[in-house]
């Protein structure tokens, strides 16, 4: 192996001393795969543009490069320094070891560099500054330059733009009269506490009273229950009795579907109340509720994001709204909800629905883990307390002491988040509700009891070792039982071909779709033995006795959005044979059946009008987000793997509804690596760098009038 791989250097000279002895370590990091071609390409830029910069501004362009394709906003160079090796997630948590073959680590690259000469080196490139220049990186430092990050300038803009956004309408925060709306949230919220129904009649009032409102939840907690209750409380006080305009929108097409089945549900229920007081006049919940549209559609569609050409509607073309309501936003990135507000008028009320302890968005940035980090604490402040104390009639936390504006360390962004805790969905008895806790407060070890516990029936755990051939295939028989309910579906079409002008074919789809949502094969990673590309070409060389890619079962995810077709990036399909019209004798040819919008049906598209899809046997976790299935299971490798973490260990068992199923596959799978996996992937936690939040505070302090 070349001598770039070992870590016996001298010990007068570093890497950092010379380009060339930088580049030599960056080109081992790219062969290994710690870091990309373009990580590296953009240390060479750096060189290019400066020929006299100094290895360590070139050092930084890469890693800035490396960070964002990561999914962070930026460079955070005194987090860096403190843990170079954990921060930027390289070498892998397995060969962290010291060895003679493997590269310097970014930890042993950067020993002896603080942070003072780190700046220095950045600014004498002359191309790390700040955000007046047009140089591709900002240097962003603190007041004393005791915090430095460095972004790429598009991701600095996109930040600044969306905390100014968010701020503007944190500042426009007015509570209404005490009056009707006291009377109203009772009658929507009869019984709240016995119910444990509080919290969603305290974030109802809590987003009454703000522009901008953030309701978090786990799953079954009544965020959608919380958000209709609001939108026809905001329609009944509607000034002159004007229909407000709505507008529902989500990340993906499956949010979007999810969304407003949720919807539908929750507007029926409010036919059971009644107007026990007159506030309505001869008005009633149902009629109200009338005025609530049914309709999502994705945050692309909604602003009109077309490839290459920007979004219809911006600034200085926005988009007519009163409300609009963005349900997963845990999935949404710092860029897209920028381009949303961008596209907003300041008066338009926005309300994010989400649950921040899922994923963040594979786009870089965290923005709803952001925006709820201060939730953590449950303070606000005694204003809004004692408010929402008198308009929902329920105790509220003390919070913190003083007010926003006396140094208490509170924000109006406090005010404007609502946390829901109760769930709805899993019983204290559920199995799958106690391992989502357990998981997402860190607790390793009664995760992993619970998994052992064989007497849970809706919980299972095993290993699979993919060197024994019979093992694997055990498993993927095993797989494939879950799948039959709807490949059974699949024969009869097989043989007969679907009539897209038979009701009863039409039925016969919609049939296959609800069976399809009972069972989803999750996994961590792409490649290897438990990722998804070895696992759907396992499942598929069983199902396929072709050689064709489609295949009458066949299971297919968009991976883009596609205007043309009205698709979006995480659709779910499956390939069917359809009967050619006018043939004689019978033919069929085979499309892709996606679920129409609206319960509209099934539509039907030949698969070569689609050009970016994949089989959806096997899903990633990020994938499977704002879906949710009967029984969920989820693949994962028998190591530890820098993609694992608490978030994507909790998203993918929260999938659930009815059962989870754990796998580790691996040639080391055993008891103790899954014990060791599970414990790395609880202990790990998502962290994503950037400066939101501060931003936003800055912004709310420059709007705060003068006293």
């Amino acid at each position: 192996m070349s001598d770039l791989f070992k870590t016996t250097m001298l010990e007068h000279k570093s890497p950092l001393d010379d380009s060339q002895s930088l580049f030599d370590v960056l080109d081992a990091w790219v062969e290994i795969g710690w870091i990309n071609r373009l990580d590296r390409a953009c240390a060479r830029f750096v060189q290019q543009l400066a020929p006299d910069s100094s290895p360590l501004a070139q050092l930084t362009a890469s890693l800035v490069s490396h960070q964002a394709g990561s999914g962070h906003l930026c460079l955070d160079l005194t987090a860096c320094l403190e843990n170079a090796n954990f921060f930027l997630r390289m070498p892998p948590p397995d060969q962290t070891t010291a060895s003679n073959d493997q590269p310097i680590t970014p930890a042993k690259l950067l020993d002896g560099v603080d942070t003072a000469r780190w700046i220095e080196a950045l600014k004498q490139s002359g191309l790390f500054t700040d955000a007046q220049n047009a140089s591709p990186w900002v240097l962003d430092l603190s007041e004393n330059d005791t915090q430095a990050r460095v972004y790429l300038r598009r991701f600095w803009h996109i930040e600044q733009q969306l905390a100014t956004h968010i701020a503007v309408r944190l500042a426009a925060a007015q509570r209404p009269p005490i009056e009707p709306l006291r009377s109203l949230l009772a009658q929507l919220f009869p019984d709240a506490i016995a119910k444990r129904a509080d919290g969603q009649k305290l974030a109802c009032a809590t987003a009454m009273a703000n522009q901008f409102t953030v309701i978090t939840g786990g799953p079954g907690t009544g965020k959608t229950t919380t958000v209709v209750r609001l939108l026809v409380l905001l329609q009944a006080l509607a000034s002159d009795g004007q229909s407000l305009n709505i507008v529902l929108c989500a990340p993906t097409g499956k949010a979007a579907a999810r969304l407003e089945q949720s919807i539908h549900a929750a507007r029926a229920k409010l036919a059971e109340l009644d107007d026990r007081s007159g506030t309505l006049g001869d008005r009633c919940w149902a009629d109200i509720a009338e005025r609530i549209p049914t309709q999502a559609q994705t945050i692309h569609r909604l602003i009109g994001l077309r490839p290459q050409q920007g979004a219809r509607h911006h600034a200085q073309n926005p988009l007519i709204a009163d409300v609009v309501v963005v349900d997963e936003a845990s999935m949404v990135g710092v860029g897209l909800m920028a381009q949303l507000l961008d596209a907003l008028p300041a008066s338009t009320k926005v309300i994010l629905l989400g649950d921040k302890d899922q994923l963040a968005s594979v786009e870089p940035g965290a923005l709803l883990g952001g925006l709820c980090e201060q939730a953590q604490r449950g303070a606000s402040s005694p204003e809004i307390n004692q408010w929402l104390s008198k308009v929902a009639e329920l105790p509220t936390p003390a919070g913190a002491q003083g007010s926003l504006f006396a140094g208490s360390g509170l924000t109006e962004l406090d005010d404007a988040i609502a946390v829901l805790d109760q769930s709805h969905r899993f019983n204290q008895q559920s199995a799958i509700g106690r391992l989502a806790t357990a998981i997402n407060q860190g607790q390793s070890q009664q995760a992993l009891a619970l998994l052992r516990n064989s007497r849970d029936t809706d919980v299972s755990v095993e290993w699979v070792n993919n060197d024994d051939n019979s093992a694997m295939q055990a498993f993927i028989t095993q797989w494939k039982q879950h799948l039959n309910p709807w490949l059974e579906l699949i024969k009869p079409m097989q043989d007969q071909g679907i009539n897209p002008d038979d009701p009863a074919d039409c039925q016969q789809l919609c049939n296959l779709f609800e069976q399809i949502r009972q069972f989803q094969l999750l996994c961590a990673v792409r490649r290897g033995p438990s990722g998804t590309e070895t696992l759907n070409a396992l499942l598929e060389a069983q199902l396929n006795a072709t050689t064709a890619a489609n295949f009458p079962g066949r299971l297919i995810i968009v991976t883009r959005n596609d205007p043309q077709l009205g698709l979006a990036n995480g659709d779910i399909g499956v390939v069917v044979p359809v009967v050619q019209e006018d043939a004689n004798p019978q033919q069929t040819v085979l499309k892709i059946a996606f679920e129409a919008d609206n319960d509209a049906g099934v539509r039907l598209i030949h698969p070569s009008r689609l050009h970016h899809y994949q089989s959806a046997f096997a899903l990633t976790v990020h994938k499977a987000q704002g879906s949710e299935f009967a029984h969920t299971a989820l693949a994962l490798p028998d190591r530890a793997n820098p993609i694992l973490s608490r978030e994507l260990l909790y998203t993918a068992v929260t999938r659930a509804r009815e059962r989870f199923s754990l796998a580790i596959i691996g040639p080391q799978a055993s008891r103790n690596s899954t014990e060791v996996v599970l414990r790395y992937s609880i202990n790990t936690i998502t962290r994503r760098d950037g400066n939101l939040i501060n931003r936003i505070e800055r912004a709310l302090a420059e709007l705060r009038p003068c006293d």
